[in-house]
């Protein structure tokens, strides 16, 4: 057993249902239940005090372990300091008090911004800054790797099991989920708004549910859907996964977990065809479309309309979720990084 490490993870503001910060959770989590001294300090931090922002966290994402600190001052002598956003990364590097500084990346954040901005510029500048970069996933540490000459290692997917898994399905409509996020653009909601408008016509009977967004715009969706907002727990999720014959779960850049814990759930999902796509899916584990309306509801209408192809695709997407490891295996890979970053620091 590694010796216990004192770890400080810088954090973003934090909101309700946001994917990456409860990976981010998640993980500093686990290293805590693993024996280190882990805290978070979130910055900018709007609760007023530590005791608010903690309550906060465990109403939304759950009780853990930590120790959380509103702001990033006061981080004081540390083993390892992680950021885990452009924004928190030049704390991190400026912290010499840490024997070793880190960088929890979960995706190219430059491509969240037009590529002439101020932001795209300042966050690409953040992978120069000289940090142990820990990737989720493979394509993000090649694209530091290539591009910036940074160092880079990454850790497999997590899939929490207990909660993904194949259930009785208690729902016999056609059923469509898709998560649709407006507001991140790399989600790609106008495509899937106008692919599912086509696949609605064709389909007699087709529920369409929406999920992962507080409030969608009015007017924004032109055909009949349930629109689930923020579903407020992971086995809720699970169960609406279980019972659609399709999951749309679109990135642009690195792919989320929502289409694989759909494939661990046995729900077969459709996602835009590009390099990162094919890079990141095992052939067959998902229909791959062109990232065209028409092209998107075309790979749509193939799986509905039979449902052969849907219990093929099923199959296949179990298989390859099953390869990636629980939570607690890839936070022993992040713990692992971080004990090599030390030794080499």
């Amino acid at each position: 057993m590694p010796a216990p490490l004192s770890i400080v993870w810088l954090a973003p503001p934090l909101a309700p249902g946001q994917g990456g910060i409860r990976n981010i959770l998640r993980m500093a989590g686990y290293l805590a239940r693993f024996g280190h001294t882990v805290r978070v300090h979130v910055d900018p931090c709007d609760f007023g005090d530590a005791a608010a922002l903690g309550a906060f966290v465990a109403r939304h994402y759950g009780p853990s372990p930590l120790v959380y600190r509103c702001g990033h001052r006061d981080i004081g002598a540390c083993d390892a300091v992680v950021a885990t956003f452009w924004t928190t990364a030049p704390s991190a590097a400026a912290h010499r008090e840490a024997r070793g500084r880190f960088y929890f990346v979960q995706d190219y954040e430059p491509a969240f911004y037009p590529p002439d901005s101020a932001e795209h510029r300042a966050a690409a500048a953040t992978y120069r800054l000289g940090l142990h970069h820990l990737c989720s996933g493979p394509w993000c540490a090649k694209v530091l790797r290539e591009r910036f000459s940074a160092r880079a290692e990454h850790f497999a997917f997590p899939l929490d099991r207990r909660v993904y898994f194949e259930r009785l399905r208690a729902f016999y409509r056609p059923h469509v989920v898709f998560f649709a996020r407006p507001e991140m653009p790399r989600r790609r909601f106008p495509l899937g708004v106008a692919a599912l408008a086509e696949v609605y016509r064709h389909t007699p009977g087709l529920v369409v549910s929406l999920f992962g967004s507080a409030s969608l715009p009015p007017g924004s969706v032109p055909f009949p859907h349930r629109d689930l907002g923020i579903v407020p727990t992971l086995e809720r999720l699970s169960r609406l996964y279980a019972n659609a014959d399709v999951g749309l779960a679109f990135s642009a850049t690195n792919p989320s977990l929502v289409p694989l814990e759909m494939m661990a759930s046995g729900c077969p999902v459709v996602e835009i065809d590009n390099e990162i796509t094919r890079q990141s899916y095992a052939s067959g584990s998902v229909r791959l479309a062109a990232d065209a309306p028409a092209a998107v509801a075309e790979a749509v209408l193939a799986l509905l309309g039979d449902p052969f192809e849907r219990a093929r695709q099923r199959a296949a997407g179990l298989e390859f979720a099953a390869t990636f490891p629980d939570e607690e295996g890839a936070a022993r890979q992040v713990e692992a990084a971080l004990l090599r970053g030390l030794r080499d620091a």
